[in-house]
């Protein structure tokens, strides 16, 4: 998941249903965006079922049992970006943080004994 469907998603859970253009104003602030971009955005979001599409250019959050789903598409997507931004830094601090990771997999918490 992308910065701009992670800020999408924010502000629909905090603001609930907006139209198109309130959603594009708002992501606006913290990422130039187009209307276009926005609107086509939107609608794969809406066939993802990562949120709704209600009457007339309105959309929604999705109902609270995709929170989590949202949630975790969300920090994997931020992870990601870290990755490939920073690689081995953020490998490391993630280690000295008590996670651990396994080639090929994503980072995972240690158990606790």
């Amino acid at each position: 998941m992308g910065y701009l469907q992670g800020a999408i998603l924010e502000y629909l859970r905090e603001s609930g249903p907006r139209t198109n253009a309130a959603i594009r104003t708002a992501v606006e602030r913290d990422y130039p965006v187009t209307h276009s971009t926005v609107n086509v955005t939107l609608r794969r979001m809406a066939l993802q079922q990562l949120i709704t599409k209600r009457a007339r250019g309105v959309y929604g959050p999705v109902a609270p049992r995709f929170v989590t789903d949202c949630n975790r598409l969300i920090v994997a997507g931020v992870l990601d970006r870290l990755e490939q931004d920073y690689g081995d830094a953020l490998i490391d601090i993630l280690q000295q943080r008590g996670w651990r990771r396994t080639r090929g997999t994503a980072p995972t918490i240690k158990e606790r004994s």
